[in-house]
């Protein structure tokens, strides 16, 4: 069974960018995958983004990994020196 990181990663790599794609990727029911999912947006790290174009149905609402929600810090510190470098969750 797929985990939500798995999901993210899916969504982040471009390999599963509607929840469709994501419930025939990961082989999760459809109450699970939708916990799932929402787990990530709550957390900020999935978004919706556009709309696929239609093809007979209502349209797909792609989902795409929200790397500005946050920010990474990092640092070292040692006797002599310190670095330090913030990014955004894609590493920018």
């Amino acid at each position: 069974m797929a985990s939500a990181g798995e999901l993210l990663l899916l969504v982040r790599t471009g390999q599963a960018t509607t929840r469709k794609a994501l419930q025939t990727r990961s082989g999760l029911s459809r109450s699970t995958l939708t916990a799932r999912l929402e787990q990530l947006q709550t957390a900020g790290l999935l978004a919706e983004g556009g709309q696929e174009d239609s093809t007979g149905g209502r349209p797909a609402r792609q989902l795409r990994f929200d790397d500005e929600h946050a920010v990474v810090l990092a640092a070292s510190i040692d006797t002599m020196h310190a670095e330090a470098a913030v990014t955004d969750l894609a590493g920018a």
